[in-house]
């Protein structure tokens, strides 16, 4: 019910929003935006769940530019940290840390006063790390198994989106791209037995891969223009 409210609420708003500033021309006399992509928020209340789903790739997008050209620098990132245990004797602690930049130009073009389109690429890199630990107690002693991983990423994409203007200074955006990219991922396994050196086993491995991919546009971002 608290959900139906504030979409109730948020409908409201949006039509106060979209009767000011009829009739200006989309972002009139603003040189800048920055966006928040709010996708997991309107899934959440479009769908009625309570779950979020997994934090986007890019959390903030900065755009600068007139004249039909802007420039683009996109920032996300997430930190995950779990620890947790059972009666068995046996402790698991978790933890991941990921950072991405995207960089690019874009052309845009009104098509009404509401719509407008944009075409252009960005160059993306993303790093990560992830590390889990599990302890277990049996009858030959503490035993613990260490797994790390790291990956970076980077490539460029072509884009194309559709941005909706709410009112002179929010919009919406949404964009869908084609992208190519390099990855590089290293991996490590560590298995070892309290007070047996002999018992430890490590496990190491590295892979480059190359891949193409369509992202659909699902994505949804909030811009203030200033």
């Amino acid at each position: 019910m608290k959900n139906v409210m504030i979409l109730i609420a948020f409908v409201f708003i949006g039509k106060s929003l979209f009767a000011q500033d009829r009739n200006e021309s989309f972002s009139e006399g603003f040189e800048k935006q920055i966006g928040l992509n709010a996708t997991n928020f309107f899934l959440r209340f479009v769908s009625f769940n309570q779950g979020l789903e997994n934090t986007p790739d890019i959390l903030i997008l900065y755009k600068k530019g007139t004249n039909g050209k802007k420039w683009r620098h996109g920032f996300g990132g997430k930190i995950n940290l779990a620890n947790s245990s059972n009666n068995n004797g046996q402790d698991q602690i978790n933890g991941q840390i990921q950072l991405s930049y995207r960089f690019g130009r874009e052309h845009y073009k009104n098509i009404t006063k509401r719509w407008q389109s944009l075409f252009g690429w960005e160059t993306h890199y993303r790093g990560s790390f992830s590390k889990s630990t599990n302890t277990s107690i049996n009858s030959n002693g503490e035993s613990t198994q260490e797994n790390s991983i790291f990956n970076f990423a980077t490539g460029i994409r072509a884009l194309a989106g559709i941005q909706f203007r709410i009112n002179d200074r929010l919009s919406l955006l949404t964009e869908t791209s084609y992208v190519l990219s390099f990855s590089y991922r290293k991996s490590k396994s560590l298995t070892r037995v309290e007070g047996q050196a002999e018992n430890q086993n490590e496990n190491r491995s590295e892979r480059y891969s190359a891949d193409t991919f369509f992202n659909a546009p699902l994505s949804i971002i909030l811009n203030f223009h200033f």
